[in-house]
């Protein structure tokens, strides 16, 4: 029980930071672009409204695929100290 609390709390920092580095600065952006829309490109707005999407896309798709990922690496060294 104590391992599962931990690795739920390990998930929801490394995730949650990610998070909170992409979104809240978005938040500021989408802010400011509401009030001053004249002075923001809206081809600027498309840019980060795509980088979020993607990253949105990504976060899904590895929780949604990622135990189907089998990690088998190859070595592909043949020196052996």
């Amino acid at each position: 029980l104590l391992s599962q609390s931990l690795e739920v709390l390990h998930l929801l920092g490394v995730m949650g930071s990610g998070t909170l580095l992409m979104f809240v600065p978005y938040g500021w952006f989408v802010v400011y672009w509401r009030t001053h829309r004249e002075e923001v490109p809206l081809r600027s707005v498309a840019a980060r409204s795509c980088l979020v999407c993607m990253a949105l896309a990504l976060g899904v798709s590895m929780q949604v695929f990622g135990s189907a990922v089998a990690d088998a690496p190859t070595n592909l060294c043949a020196y052996q100290p």
